[in-house]
Order: C-alpha cells, then structure tokens, then sequence
C-alpha cells in the first residue's frame, strides 16, 4: 500500500471515528457545565456565564454552531492521536515481540 493510500485511510478513519467521540465529549461537557432542576437548567459556575453564552445558545442552552465545529475538530485530532499511538505500539511489537 502507498504512502498516499494510508495517509487517506488515516484521515477518513480519524473523520469517521471522531464523530462518535466528539458526540461524547459534548455530552460530557454539557453534564459537567449545566444543573437540570426538572425544567429550568443552571449553570454550575454562574461566574462564566458569558463563556456559556459564547458555545451554547436557546432557550434549553442547546449547542450552537462554533460549538458543534470545536467539539468536532477535537473528537478528529484524539481519534487521530490514538490511531498514530495504536501504529506506534503495532510496529513496536512486531518488531519487538516478546
């Protein structure tokens, strides 16, 4: 297989598998960030409200879309850094096995 062959696979890999873990990150985060009181949320730290503001908007503090692009390049760049890691580790043992 090329050079260019992998390259490709590595960064479609990294695109797909980014989407299930940017989904989870932004949940996290959610869950971290806002208090359900049954039908209002709070903010657990009401001193960065204007930070909230900035990624969250609506009247159920929904994601907007500056939101929902930073979430995803990150899930893109940890999917990519674990695929290079799980690489590293792959070559080490065959090179090395015990």
């Amino acid at each position: 297989m090329s050079n260019i062959h992998r390259n490709i696979i590595i960064v479609l890999f990294s695109f797909f598998s980014g989407v299930p873990i940017a989904i989870l990150i932004n949940t996290c985060i959610y869950d971290i960030i806002f208090i359900d009181n049954g039908n209002t949320l709070e903010y657990r730290f009401p001193k960065f409200s204007w930070l909230y503001r900035l990624f969250y908007e609506g009247y159920h503090d929904e994601p907007n879309l500056l939101n929902i692009i930073i979430t995803f390049i990150i899930g893109v760049y940890i999917t990519f850094l674990l695929y290079k890691l799980l690489i590293k580790i792959k070559l080490n043992y065959i090179k090395n096995p015990d």
